[in-house]
């Protein structure tokens, strides 16, 4: 890890927590999000803003932790096959946020043809996942799967769950 580029898509608390580790780690830190912080937060943060495309083209490995959003302007299979064409054969995909940002099949395709060194998934579009699912064919020390874990030791992480539950719930109600 050590003087690697890591790319963070979605510098909420969770992103910046994984910021802060990284440069522990002598990592640089690129991240990218909807609203690009003020210049005195990034340097705060220790942090770079890059547009995506750039993101993925400059980093070692890309760690997702924004939210998924439904509908035209959701971000629904965000990273697909132009997105992991722009990653280095030397990069690693890791999502930890929601199964639906990435597009499954073009994950597999990528892993298939070296087009990425490899991925971490905890988290799936199909939770659990079906037995007959590609990645399982294809797990091992190129594509590591966990079973949703990653947020649990976080405080934090289940503070948000809760708040987020809680204004599903008073929208439901009215």
């Amino acid at each position: 890890f050590y003087r690697k580029t890591l790319g963070i898509v979605g510098l909420g608390l969770i992103g910046r927590a994984v910021a802060q580790r990284a440069r522990a780690f002598g990592m640089k830190v690129l991240y990218t999000q909807r609203t690009r912080l003020d210049p005195a937060a990034e340097q705060a943060l220790g942090v770079q803003w890059r547009p995506l495309d750039d993101l993925l083209a400059a980093s070692d490995f890309v760690s997702l932790h924004h939210r998924f959003q439904e509908g035209p302007e959701g971000n629904d299979k965000q990273i697909g096959a132009h997105e992991l064409a722009r990653m280095k054969p030397t990069a690693y995909l890791i999502n930890t946020a929601r199964g639906r940002l990435v597009d499954d099949d073009a994950l597999v395709a990528a892993l298939q043809n070296g087009q990425i060194a490899g991925a971490g998934l905890d988290v799936f579009r199909y939770e659990p996942l079906p037995p007959d699912h590609p990645f399982f064919a294809l797990a091992g020390p190129r594509l590591i799967l966990t079973p949703h874990v990653a947020g649990a030791p976080m405080i934090e992480a289940w503070q948000t769950i809760a708040e987020e539950l809680v204004e599903l719930l008073q929208e439901t109600d009215r």
